[in-house]
């Protein structure tokens, strides 16, 4: 899903799987959701069509990047297509400096859906969310909640970070079945603007909350540590299933 009106660069695009790093949301001092999704910085490292078509992308520290997050760093962001039928992402961070580092991340996906009303997701059962879309708690903090729906259902605004969520999704639409498996991510975001606040929403076209849901490979709740000299690695491969 890409919304009819997504602002052109630098504002960050309202579709695709915007790369949500070195912070998730506001949880860190930089910007929301992080400077990689609207850097200029990236450069296509390299590409192959073999043994599957892939391109992979850049992006390393510098002066702009050290105001934000000072600390020495190098991302890869790989994208595969191993078949007519899957979609690989996955991401490599890299510490090029002398001292540990942290970060949160996510690969904030926006799947086209034909309603959001027919939308259910398979796995989250039993997996303590954090409530975003809710009030906060007497701490200050959105609750926690443990999901008792064997389907998730997405009615008004849906704001949740799934701790410790399985590896293994799975995404009905009504008409398709797509099939998510995480590798190196912990927790699992799931969101829907719902009707009330989109229309504040100038990048999201007309009536296009009902077209989509995102479902996001996530490292939130516990950041990576990363030590000085050290690599992290997640993935996620989204494989559409064939039809019955």
């Amino acid at each position: 899903f890409v919304s009819s009106a997504a602002k052109p660069p630098p504002a960050a695009l309202r579709g695709g799987t915007p790369l949500c790093w070195p912070q998730f949301a506001s949880k860190g001092a930089g910007p929301k959701h992080g400077f990689a999704r609207t850097s200029s910085k990236w450069k296509v490292l390299g590409s192959s069509i073999e043994p599957a078509p892939t391109v992979t992308f850049e992006l390393c520290d510098d002066d702009d990047t050290q105001a934000a997050f000072p600390s020495k760093f190098r991302v890869l962001y790989h994208i595969t297509l191993p078949s007519d039928s899957e979609l690989t992402i996955a991401m490599q961070v890299m510490n090029k400096g002398e001292e540990p580092f942290e970060f949160t991340t996510a690969l904030h996906t926006y799947f086209r859906v034909p309603s959001i009303g027919a939308v259910s997701i398979d796995g989250l059962n039993g997996i303590t969310y954090e409530d975003s879309a809710a009030p906060l708690d007497a701490d200050g903090k959105p609750p926690r909640v443990v999901e008792s729906s064997e389907q998730v259902r997405i009615a008004g605004e849906v704001d949740r970070v799934y701790l410790g969520a399985p590896d293994r999704l799975t995404l009905q639409d009504g008409t398709d079945t797509i099939h998510l498996l995480s590798q190196g991510f912990k927790d699992a975001v799931v969101w829907n603007i719902g009707a009330e606040k989109a229309t504040a929403m100038d990048d999201l076209g007309a009536g296009e909350w009902e077209n989509y849901v995102c479902i996001e490979s996530a490292v939130v709740d516990k950041p990576v540590k990363l030590q000085a000299h050290g690599s992290w690695m997640g993935g996620v491969t989204y494989t559409l299933a064939s039809p019955q």
